[in-house]
């Protein structure tokens, strides 16, 4: 009993470093597409908005698409990863 105990406390620390690592690696992939889209934007400013647009509209349909899932927490899960910026908020963003 004590052993699976500790098997299972490894285990959820080893899923909570994972999921450290992929929050990281999000983080960074994010920051690394706005400096880019910047580079580009400095050599060509419709190119570099555009980076940014897709990356806006790929958040919005990706949040609608969990919203209207049948089991949307599950792709929640599995899609996060496509936008760093993901909200699971099923409500319309509103402009700024």
């Amino acid at each position: 009993m004590s052993s699976a105990l500790t098997l299972y406390a490894h285990q959820k620390h080893l899923v909570h470093l994972a999921e450290e690592q992929v929050y990281e690696r999000e983080k960074t992939n994010s920051a690394i597409i706005n400096i880019l889209s910047h580079v580009v934007e400095s050599r060509n400013f419709e190119s570099g908005t555009h980076i940014l647009h897709v990356r806006a509209i790929t958040n919005i349909l990706l949040r609608q698409l969990v919203c209207t899932s049948r089991n949307g927490a599950q792709n929640r899960k599995e899609a996060s990863w496509l936008t760093t910026n993901f909200s699971p908020a099923c409500s319309p963003q509103r402009r700024r």
